[in-house]
């Protein structure tokens, strides 16, 4: 698959891709996805420099694995390499559940210009899921 196929010269890397998944896969924004799904996300750095929470689609990762309490296991690239870290869209503001265990990762660096109440955990900044593979039936999903 070249999800780089459906980009205009004007898109980013990561518009690219959901032009694609628009065309030939499913975009959606259900709390839970599956496993091998796309992560989008806006705004995750000001793109446009205009100070201003307006930059969609800026950044992408691969959903490996979804938790029982909804917290989604994410594969992305950073500065710092390949991750793997948590977004819970049901406790979008939280970064821990209560025993401590992270629930939601940083994704926008905080910058001295930045608003006290800029988003920045994952699940602030989060903008759909985009599946591009069918779907696997399971022994527990036919049940």
């Amino acid at each position: 698959m070249d999800l780089f196929s459906e980009g205009l010269p004007s898109d980013n890397g990561v518009r690219a891709i959901v032009r694609w998944v628009e065309r030939r896969g499913v975009l959606h924004r259900h709390k839970v996805p599956s496993a091998g799904d796309l992560v989008f996300f806006d705004n995750s750095y000001d793109r446009n420099g205009d100070g201003r929470l307006n930059d969609p689609f800026t950044h992408a990762g691969l959903v490996e694995q979804v938790l029982a309490d909804g917290t989604v296991l994410i594969i992305h690239a950073t500065n710092h390499g390949i991750v793997r870290e948590p977004m819970n869209l049901f406790r979008p503001r939280e970064e821990a559940d209560p025993d401590g265990r992270p629930i939601n990762a940083p994704l926008r660096r905080k910058t001295s210009r930045d608003p006290r109440h800029m988003p920045r955990l994952m699940s602030e900044l989060f903008a759909g899921f985009g599946t591009v593979l069918p779907r696997v039936a399971t022994a527990s999903s036919r049940l």
